[in-house]
């Protein structure tokens, strides 16, 4: 930060938040102010390619700063750099950390030196898994489209050992999200197959880095903004909860070229969710169906859905809760016809009664999720198969 110059609208912990890709900042999902936007140039044809007349001896110098990448540039050249933006909060040009790779690789194109913000001297030794053919193929598309992207797989059908196989191909200090608390351990029992080395963990009550770390989804967004330039590849399991909402910010703050998103259930190729995942991790790179495996990899199976009921004390609650909320949903959004989900979260849990709404809301839903007589049945379909694997 410059000498003299305080900034003026930061998020909690002092952590600057990401700068959008429309050149709209956000201060940590809050508050909204509009400041320059540069448009992305093609550096053959524009004056970035001119720059370099005047800048050969000259660096562009990035500096991860609490979740995004300040530019130490020229003020002439900066400005013709893509996806760079003056920031009157710091007065400082600055980029979203999840854009310096593309800077990076203008910079380079242009001739421009540049130094990365993200390790690029560190090597990190895997061994490589075995790999059935279409999760080589998988991790093949991967290569081919620049270690960019995301592979949608059938539930067990092997997401984590591709993902291990990009950590092999790669070499490189590795961050692995996942959603729960749960899976954190699974993912550390299954690197630590194929790594000898230290596995860090952030999330759970642990909060240890190393050169491979798992950390889940919230843990990502509380703590993205420390430690985000330390890494060269981003692996992100169940990646479409990233489609919307402000976890999103989590990928924003990782300045990681490499990217594999993981998924059963990819959005729609036509929906908003989508294009924000091929913004941030990359485009679907591979697609395969259970049906392309059932017979070949996985056993045959027949689907047979069972339904039960509530009883009438749980349909009871259900009712009371999820009404409670509808009430004060469609008011807000009378009142707020461009407000989204989030935005009417966020006014919620302001108050004591709208914390506790949210809550019996959340309650209803696991409620309907689970009921008694779901669990009866699961506990007598688990009797009935006692001697078969399950």
């Amino acid at each position: 930060m410059k000498s003299g110059l305080e900034p003026r609208r930061l998020g909690p912990k002092g952590r600057m938040s990401p700068l959008s890709h429309a050149g709209l900042p956000t201060v940590h999902g809050r508050t909204r102010a509009v400041i320059a936007t540069l448009r992305v140039h093609d550096p053959s044809r524009s004056s970035l390619a001119r720059h370099v007349l005047f800048t050969s001896s000259m660096n562009v110098h990035l500096r991860f700063d609490r979740g995004t990448v300040c530019v130490d540039a020229p003020e002439g050249l900066a400005r013709e750099l893509p996806h760079v933006v003056w920031d009157e909060r710091t007065f400082d040009f600055r980029t979203p950390a999840f854009r310096a790779p593309d800077l990076v690789a203008s910079c380079g194109t242009a001739g421009i030196a540049i130094g990365a913000p993200w390790p690029t001297d560190v090597r990190v030794a895997f061994r490589a898994p075995s790999l059935r053919s279409y999760q080589d193929a998988a991790l093949t598309a991967w290569i081919t489209l620049g270690e960019r992207g995301v592979v949608s797989l059938p539930t067990g059908a092997g997401k984590t050992r591709v993902a291990i196989a990009a950590m092999a191909q790669a070499r490189t200090p590795t961050l692995v999200l996942c959603p729960t608390r749960a899976l954190l351990a699974q993912w550390k029992k299954e690197i630590e197959l194929y790594y000898e080395g230290p596995v860090g963990i952030v999330g759970d009550g642990e909060r240890t880095v190393a050169n491979v770390t798992v950390m889940t989804f919230e843990s990502a967004y509380r703590s993205m903004d420390t430690f985000g330039d330390r890494f060269g590849l981003l692996i992100v399991d169940e990646v479409h909860h990233f489609g919307s909402g402000i976890r999103t910010e989590a990928l924003e703050m990782c300045t990681a070229p490499k990217r594999l998103g993981l998924t059963a259930t990819a959005p729609a190729s036509s929906s908003e969710a989508r294009r924000r995942i091929d913004d941030l991790v990359g485009h679907v790179i591979c697609e395969v169906t259970l049906d392309d495996l059932l017979g070949v990899h996985l056993a045959d199976l027949d689907v047979v859905r069972l339904f039960v009921d509530l009883s009438s004390e749980e349909r009871s609650r259900y009712r009371s809760s999820v009404n409670a909320l509808d009430h004060h949903r469609r008011r807000f959004f009378q009142q707020a016809p461009g407000a989204d989900w989030q935005h009417f979260v966020s006014v919620m849990v302001r108050s004591d009664e709208g914390r506790r709404i949210l809550g019996d809301y959340q309650a209803a839903l696991r409620l309907a999720s689970f009921p008694n007589a779901k669990h009866e049945r699961a506990l007598s379909l688990l009797a009935l198969h006692r001697a078969d694997k399950v």
